[in-house]
């Protein structure tokens, strides 16, 4: 029997390509959402708490406060550099724009977890679907290989 978290390459790619072509009205935030964490195999609960000066472009880096509030640095590579800047344009828009978090929500001035799995509850199928702890486990698994 299969590890429940291991998905198909093929089926994360899948992912992606729907999270990049389905519109909606947080699209740029939902792929800087998804993108950073299949690139850096953050949490949940880590995405929701970046605060915009835990991000150091120069240095790409984000530091995170992880589980235990453990302190953490996290490289960022060229496509998580790529979708936060993007989203920032938009986000600098939004009605909570002046949040010191990073991922704001229509509500409030931060994302929860629960709006995370909203997102990627909105992007799988039936035959696709993919979670969070799912792509930080391909994160790391190609991380190992």
């Amino acid at each position: 029997m299969g590890n429940p978290t291991s998905i198909p390459e093929k089926t994360i790619l899948k992912f992606l390509e729907r999270v990049e072509n389905k519109d909606c009205a947080y699209k740029s935030r939902n792929i800087a959402i998804i993108y950073l964490m299949a690139n850096t195999g953050i949490r949940r609960e880590e995405c929701c708490n970046i605060k915009l000066r835990d991000i150091d472009f120069q240095n790409r880096k984000i530091d995170i406060i992880g589980k235990g509030a453990k302190d953490r640095k996290v490289m960022l590579n060229n496509t998580a550099i790529k979708v936060i800047n993007n989203y920032l344009k938009d986000r600098a828009l939004q009605k909570n724009s002046d949040s010191e978090y990073l991922f704001l929500s229509e509500r409030s001035n931060k994302l929860t977890k629960e709006t995370i799995n909203a997102i990627f509850n909105f992007y799988s199928t039936p035959k696709c679907k993919v979670n969070p702890h799912a792509l930080r486990h391909n994160w790391c698994t190609t991380m190992l290989e």
